[in-house]
């Protein structure tokens, strides 16, 4: 009797353990889910220039960087052709406040209120050769980052020696200097308009580059003032029939880096803000020893690639295009460009007229004449 309340016993408590082992096995603690991807940080970056032209190629280099130097936790997206609403001059003020995160830092370009002198560079006339500029470019580059305001970080800058040679692009045959004058044309730099295509009689004004093409065919501008790379990129060649050289004069435009937020790159992860600091770094390197010695193989249009200055002219020559450099208009361009600097940097300040000096001192040790420049046939006008 007593046998089989034990066998009784051993029996129930068997089943019930046996009965309870589904309902343990659904009280056992969950798998652990799989940890979230991390947030991808996106910034955005705010450039004047054209997608379809050089710029846009070095710009979206930058953000390929980032994204590999922050192991893709930072993702960069271009803003081309100031598409974001903002003007150059502005964009100081629109780092320094946070309202965009990254801009491009062109001197001549970004100027704001209290850097209203790094606009020196719209002077490019006072320069005849790109020694001579390379050599300015260097010896402003110390004077701009002195005057940095401390809610801008620059990313990188560097000196990005840019020896191009621009000219007029125009239906019109130029026989005079009479010629010139009512020639409506777009200018990119104000001080330029101003203080150079002003007296020479033209109305100089500004508009952005993806509108050029529209503007010659529509009539509201005469002339575009580009290099020869530009104006095959926006196919002027389609509407004019004349190509009037000037010297090189970009030279503080080849002072160049990328500027951001001071506050808002400082809040950044350690690693991130590392990897966006070396992507600058990296990015400053690649233009100084890839893109600027071959300017033309970075322009994305059917002939961007494969075209080098030369190519680009016989090209150019093919489409009927005629080129010529015109030695009047170029010394007195000069002149006026010299006599416009010195005003300038007197109602300026002593930080335009430190600038102004460095101009002169390059332009002072490198003497010559562009020999782009001098390879054109001349054009005489009286």
């Amino acid at each position: 009797m007593k046998r089989n309340r034990l066998f009784k016993l051993v029996g129930a408590i068997f089943l019930a353990a046996v009965i309870a082992i589904p309902f343990a096995a659904g009280c056992a603690a969950p798998a652990p889910a799989p940890a979230p991807a991390p947030e991808v940080l996106k910034w955005r970056f705010h450039t004047l220039q054209n997608e379809t032209y050089v710029g846009g190629a070095m710009y979206q280099k930058f953000a390929e960087l980032v994204k590999e130097k922050t192991n893709g936790k930072m993702e960069v997206e271009i803003f081309y052709s100031g598409t974001l609403g903002y003007k150059g001059p502005e964009m100081q003020d629109v780092i320094g406040q946070g309202l965009v995160e990254l801009s491009e830092w062109q001197p001549m370009v970004t100027a704001g209120a209290e850097t209203e002198w790094w606009s020196i560079g719209d002077f490019g006339f006072a320069i005849p050769n790109p020694e001579a500029g390379a050599e300015a470019g260097k010896r402003l580059l110390p004077l701009f980052k002195q005057y940095v305001p401390d809610d801008i970080t620059l990313v990188d800058a560097g000196n990005l020696d840019q020896p191009i040679t621009m000219g007029l692009w125009t239906d019109r045959e130029i026989k005079t200097f009479d010629d010139l004058k009512g020639l409506k044309v777009r200018v990119y730099f104000p001080l330029m308009r101003e203080y150079v295509f002003k007296p020479l009689g033209m109305e100089a004004l500004w508009i952005p580059s993806a509108e050029c093409y529209v503007a010659l065919q529509t009539g509201l501008i005469d002339g575009v003032l580009r290099t020869l790379t530009g104006g095959l990129s926006g196919k002027y060649y389609e509407l004019v029939k004349y190509y009037y050289a000037f010297q090189p004069m970009d030279f503080a435009g080849g002072v160049t880096g990328i500027m951001g937020n001071t506050e808002m790159i400082n809040a950044l992860p350690g690693d991130v803000r590392e990897g966006l600091m070396d992507a600058g770094d990296t990015w400053v390197k690649w233009v100084q020893a890839d893109l600027y010695p071959n300017w033309s193989d970075y322009t994305p249009d059917s002939y961007g690639g494969e075209a080098s200055p030369d190519e680009i002219r016989a090209i150019l020559e093919e489409k009927g295009l005629k080129m010529y450099k015109i030695p009047e208009l170029w010394e007195r361009a000069e002149a006026f460009a010299l006599s416009g600097l010195e005003e300038w940097a007197a109602e300026t300040g002593p930080a335009a007229q430190a600038a102004a000096n460095a101009v002169l001192e390059a332009r002072a040790m490198y003497p010559g004449i562009n020999p782009r420049f001098e390879s054109f046939e001349a054009w005489h006008i009286s």
